[in-house]
């Protein structure tokens, strides 16, 4: 039982706030993140960064007056820490999309205690657009179908990953589908990148089913239109789906495909018209 209370004594408490849960930025602006506490004596402070999926990393830490900047981040100019007795504040200047990240302000007082954290959201000045194609050639149930979707828009300097989503009609579930060995070409033209993407369904069941092109990229989920097989006694078939992308935000975003379906259903989504249909 005291084993139980001392892991509860270093969890979330109210003595340690972050007054901004998330914060949304343009690149190249200005960012102020905010870390409070009610304590008397503050002994030492930090600030942490989480990229999802990822373990904890510190970025500043003090040591009553002392300032100590990670390694990492010396030479990261555009990066300032203030403190005082009773607040510290970490200053970013000419955001850029590495910082789309989850930063956690963190006082050590005898014990070790957290805040909740402050999700930095950074816009990219190009969003990212899915467009998935229409299968035009008949298939039969059983038979393999190619999946097709184009990526639009220049990725964040950590990369992307394309996953395809599932979705059974009986069910309503999201989930990833097969271990995402996709084949994927990326075309440069003058005005943007573009990703060509290829699914393969290995066997179409009887039932109806909704696939779905997705990114993840700069802190966010970014789901296609959908491309919908439906069963007809012994056809399956293409269904029209209008031309829609959802946006979706998320706070944690694990890097294998377990974790990553067990998160779909607490995003936040929004849907966003990308081509009109007439």
């Amino acid at each position: 039982m005291e084993t139980l209370m001392s892991f509860f004594s270093v969890s979330m408490i109210p003595s340690v706030l972050q007054p901004n849960v998330s914060i949304t930025a343009s690149v190249g602006g200005l960012v102020i993140l905010e870390c409070h506490t009610t304590a008397d004596l503050v002994v030492a402070w930090f600030w942490l960064k989480q990229i999802p999926g990822q373990k904890l990393n510190p970025i500043v830490s003090t040591y009553y007056q002392e300032i100590k900047l990670q390694e990492e981040f010396l030479n990261e100019s555009r990066i300032q820490f203030k403190v005082d007795d009773k607040k510290s504040a970490l200053i970013f200047t000419k955001i850029n999309s590495r910082d789309a990240r989850d930063h956690c302000g963190v006082l050590l007082y005898e014990k070790l205690y957290f805040g909740g954290g402050t999700y930095l959201a950074v816009n990219d000045a190009k969003p990212v657009k899915i467009i998935q194609h229409p299968v035009l050639d008949s298939h039969h149930v059983g038979d393999s179908v190619n999946l097709h979707c184009s990526i639009f828009g220049a990725s964040c300097s950590g990369g992307q990953s394309v996953y395809w989503l599932r979705r059974e009609s009986h069910s309503g579930i999201i989930y990833t589908d097969g271990d995402r060995k996709d084949q994927c070409e990326t075309i440069s033209v003058t005005v943007s990148t573009v990703q060509s993407c290829v699914h393969k369904v290995p066997k179409s069941l009887a039932s109806d089913e909704t696939y779905f092109c997705s990114v993840v990229t700069c802190g966010k989920l970014i789901v296609g239109n959908g491309t919908k097989l439906i069963a007809d006694g012994k056809a399956c078939f293409i269904a029209h789906i209008p031309i829609y992308s959802w946006f979706c935000s998320f706070s944690s975003l694990m890097s294998n495909n377990d974790s990553f379906s067990e998160v779909l259903g607490d995003l936040l989504c929004s849907r966003h018209e990308t081509l009109t249909q007439t």
